[in-house]
């Protein structure tokens, strides 16, 4: 439980700063398309990060 808890914790966040990061562009650069272009590849990385914890939870749940 406590892996699974950690997991949807920290993706919850890279959602959050994922769309932090697109309204910000949106609200205050709306026609920056480099802001945007920038946000893409932070929420990018974010999923990228995810997948790698998703993997990592599935060994760890799959050895118990």
């Amino acid at each position: 439980v406590k892996a699974g808890t950690t997991f949807v914790r920290k993706r919850l966040a890279r959602l959050a700063r994922c769309a932090d990061g697109l309204f910000t562009c949106v609200q205050l650069a709306p026609n920056d398309g480099a802001c945007l272009a920038r946000a893409r590849t932070k929420c990018d990385q974010g999923e990228a990060a995810s997948a790698i914890e998703e993997r990592t939870l599935a060994s760890t749940v799959g050895s118990r």
